[in-house]
């Protein structure tokens, strides 16, 4: 049986988690969303269906901010041209604003923090990765003092 867009079908934990939009057409007679619907119920008749909450934007993190803080980064040209790209490609996605704010949220996983500027005025930013990395070193440091002290 092939699965559709907007279906994420688990047998292990027999769930079923619909999109809005695929909950509406699953509840529409004769749709191949209820045909799908009818056949994972007669499968699994104590099957749990879900619909998941469109993504809501993160507090004040829209389009319009996100560029905003772009603005503020050095080479921002550049960077709008590939935000307005990752925009466009969200189009084909099922949650667009959601591609886009996961995006975002790893190339500039530091947009809420204190701001640090590097010598020219432009906003530092990190990835989510450097992130990472940064909080790996600072625990190891604080590890291998705790270490030294406990010595």
């Amino acid at each position: 049986m092939a699965m559709m867009k907007g279906f994420d079908f688990n047998p292990i934990t027999n769930t079923l988690t619909l999109t809005t939009t695929c909950a509406k057409k699953a509840g529409k007679l004769g749709t191949p969303e209820y045909a799908l619907m009818k056949k994972l119920r007669q499968d699994y008749p104590t099957l749990t269906v879900t619909v998941k909450e469109k993504a809501k934007p993160a507090a004040g993190l829209d389009y319009k901010r996100m560029a905003e803080i772009i603005k503020l980064c050095r080479n921002s040209e550049k960077r709008l041209a590939i935000f307005e790209k990752i925009k466009s490609l969200s189009k084909a996605q099922e949650t667009p604003y959601l591609y886009v704010k996961n995006w975002f949220l790893d190339n500039y996983a530091n947009y809420d923090a204190a701001p640090q500027f590097d010598d020219d005025g432009f906003l530092i930013i990190k990835t989510k990765a450097e992130m990472k990395e940064e909080k790996a070193a600072d625990l190891a440091a604080e590890k291998a003092e705790t270490l030294a002290f406990a010595s």
